[in-house]
């Protein structure tokens, strides 16, 4: 269980691993899965919030992204989606993706990406040969995590479902730049039950083509 971090960086983590799913990861990787690159992502309730209120979603779906120099260690990105699967992202101009750079006080650093910088972001993921996948969790999950006493955020850690990557979400309070988990249980921190790769909708719906 992480108790304290420092925005982007964990001082004390832990792996949650439950059954084991049928899927092979891509063997020409370097890493294993659940190294997905990033240690945890942060985001803040009003980020949350906007995407959760958006016409038709119906859950959001995080990738994991390279971060803003373009690097790795990275960092995760958000998406609202819709009961189909297919991702609210509006119109080529739009900047529908959200990408966790940071905290500031008791706020996150939130960059907004197009489509295609979105879709950058996950392919230079697999350019520095990592896995490149994502965790979707329902709405109605998300927001019960946003409405525990003293939630002022979200934090997205990577871990492990049998041998596939996944992510865990949890409610936490971020203040002076620094993350405090809430604690532990059910109504506190959430695995996603739709990782993909392993249970995957159409390709089409998915930024990163999976």
């Amino acid at each position: 269980m992480t108790l304290l971090s420092v925005c982007g960086g964990l001082f004390l983590s832990a792996t949650l691993s439950l059954g084991s799913l049928q899927y092979s990861q891509n063997s020409s990787l370097t890493t294993e899965p659940g190294s997905a690159s990033f240690s945890e992502a942060v985001f803040d309730k009003s980020c949350i919030q906007d995407l959760l209120d958006k016409n038709n979603c119906v859950g959001l779906r995080f990738y994991n992204v390279v971060n803003a120099g373009g690097t790795v260690p990275g960092t995760a990105m958000a998406i609202a989606y819709k009961a189909d699967g297919s991702e609210i992202n509006g119109t080529f101009f739009s900047h529908p993706y959200r990408r966790s750079d940071g905290c500031v006080g008791a706020e996150t650093n939130i960059t907004k990406l197009t489509c295609n910088k979105a879709e950058d972001a996950c392919m230079n993921m697999r350019n520095a040969g990592y896995i490149s996948y994502s965790a979707s969790f329902k709405k109605e999950d998300i927001q019960g995590l946003l409405n525990v006493a003293n939630c002022n955020g979200i934090r997205l850690t990577p871990t492990t479902t049998g041998a596939n990557s996944n992510m865990i979400a949890a409610a936490i309070t971020i203040s002076d730049g620094a993350v405090r988990s809430l604690g532990g249980g059910d109504t506190l921190e959430i695995l996603s039950d739709e990782p993909c790769p392993t249970i995957c909708g159409d390709e089409g719906n998915y930024i990163n083509g999976q």
